[in-house]
């Protein structure tokens, strides 16, 4: 039997085998856990990262990019309160550290679900934000009530 040669619809469809169009092609468009959700929520990383800066890094399984955000609102801090300025130098670079936290952390989200960057799951640091807010009410109604004891 002689060999066809193949039809302009399937020419067009040949790449090389170095291409990147050739894997993207291949890859799912959005990858999903098996109940058809998605792998990290976008929403949700954001609005971690809006009420504590960084875990919405650590949701996203990038504790290196969370502990650096925490280690950059620190400096920040410290140049608000050391640095006496009419400018709030350490006050626009903690809110600019802190903007960008939220805008990453809904983009790594999408990065993660789409594909383009590897999820191996959540930090255990995800849950220090919710453990040093609750020591911290603790720790201050404690307070109040050793003041008013004392009083």
């Amino acid at each position: 039997m002689p060999e066809t040669e193949p039809s302009q619809a399937e020419r067009c469809r040949i790449l090389p085998s170095h291409s990147p169009w050739e894997t993207r092609a291949r890859e799912p468009a959005l990858r999903t856990l098996p109940g058809n959700e998605p792998i990290r929520d976008p929403l949700l990383a954001g609005a971690a990262s809006l009420v504590f800066p960084g875990t919405g890094q650590f949701y996203n399984g990038k504790t290196a990019r969370g502990v650096g955000l925490w280690s950059g609102l620190v400096v920040s801090v410290a140049v608000l309160s050391a640095i006496p300025s009419p400018i709030p130098t350490g006050a626009f670079c903690f809110l600019g550290i802190w903007g960008w936290g939220i805008i990453d952390a809904y983009v790594t989200a999408g990065e993660i679900n789409a594909g383009h960057t590897g999820f191996e799951g959540s930090s255990p640091l995800m849950w220090a934000p919710a453990v040093l807010g609750v020591s911290a009410v603790t720790a201050l109604v404690l307070a109040g009530i050793a003041q008013a004891l004392v009083s």
